[in-house]
């Protein structure tokens, strides 16, 4: 027998064999092949093979296209270890031959779904953060940025317990995108990328850098944000002894003392002053403006992961 269970098809009697399978219980099956902005329905399973403890579960799904609200029949098949009900990144989903973007539903939080990048550099990027209206407040308590907060279809942070669970096993990339006020996009990447425990406050490794946004995670010696835990305004963890950096910035981020980036800062529409609180990137080809000394943010940015390997 197979049910759609929590987005997945799931074979329940299947044990190395090929079983005929006769019902699904109704369900939106976010993992049927050509289903970016579409409902796919899983209502009847055709067939289920187990192979060295997977489950490939064929049905017959109706298919609602929301945009164009014509009704279809289509062959899914959902691939998935019988050990868990989701995929553990977007990168497993890539490979099972979905490569549109989308917000999807992957195993470190089921219940905070996050948006995956299928197109830039090759695809297979979860995103964890993202900055564009300023919607979402981003000065946050250490439980709320643990668990996550926003929407991925605006604003929002995953979470540092997804985070960690997505980079404690194998080799990571982290890939940082920033775009200003004056449309100029660039791009960090790290070949070494990891989010610790918890226990070990969230720490960063971010190291090995590429690209052409400059390196201001490794700034200088007392502004190093590699190697540096987390910090939040209840929680302060970084190396400044006069007071807590994400208190006095506004903001979740891995301090040192304090900083030479801080993409979780406030979101300002175009240069401000005062204090360099807003969405900051010290290595950027332009942080002032030389007549005013109105200091610049950024317009959009956006964090996200994927195995190296991929």
């Amino acid at each position: 027998m197979c049910v759609c269970v929590l987005y997945v098809c799931v074979c329940t009697l299947c044990v190395c064999s090929v079983c005929v399978c006769t019902q699904c219980v109704l369900s939106v099956c976010i993992l049927c092949v050509y289903s970016v902005f579409t409902l796919c329905v899983c209502t009847v399973c055709v067939l289920c093979v187990c192979v060295y403890s997977v489950c490939v579960c064929v049905c017959v799904c109706v298919r609602v296209h929301t945009e164009y609200t014509a009704v279809r029949a289509q062959v899914c098949v959902a691939a998935v270890p019988s050990a868990r009900l989701h995929p553990q990144d977007c990168a497993e989903i890539y490979r099972l031959g979905i490569k549109e973007n989308g917000i999807y539903t992957i195993q470190p939080d089921p219940r905070r779904p996050a948006e995956c990048d299928m197109d830039t550099a090759g695809g297979g990027w979860t995103v964890f953060q993202r900055r564009r209206d300023g919607s979402v407040d981003f000065n946050r308590t250490w439980q709320e940025y643990r668990e996550g907060f926003g929407s991925p279809q605006g604003e929002y942070w995953l979470g540092n317990a997804a985070l960690h669970a997505l980079t404690n096993t194998g080799q990571h990339l982290l890939r940082i995108q920033l775009e200003d006020w004056h449309q100029q996009k660039r791009q960090a990447t790290y070949n070494t990328f990891r989010v610790a425990a918890e226990a070990q406050r969230y720490r960063l490794t971010a190291r090995e850098y590429s690209g052409d946004a400059g390196n201001a995670l490794s700034y200088s010696k007392r502004y190093n944000h590699d190697g540096r835990a987390f910090s939040t305004n209840d929680r302060d963890h970084d190396r400044y002894t006069s007071g807590n950096c994400a208190e006095y910035y506004g903001a979740g981020w891995w301090f040192d003392a304090c900083l030479a980036s801080n993409l979780n800062g406030l979101f300002y529409r175009g240069r401000y002053s005062g204090l360099t609180n807003g969405i900051y990137w010290g290595t950027w080809y332009i942080l002032t403006d030389i007549h005013s000394g109105e200091r610049y943010s950024f317009k959009s940015v956006e964090m996200k992961t994927r195995p190296r390997n991929f």
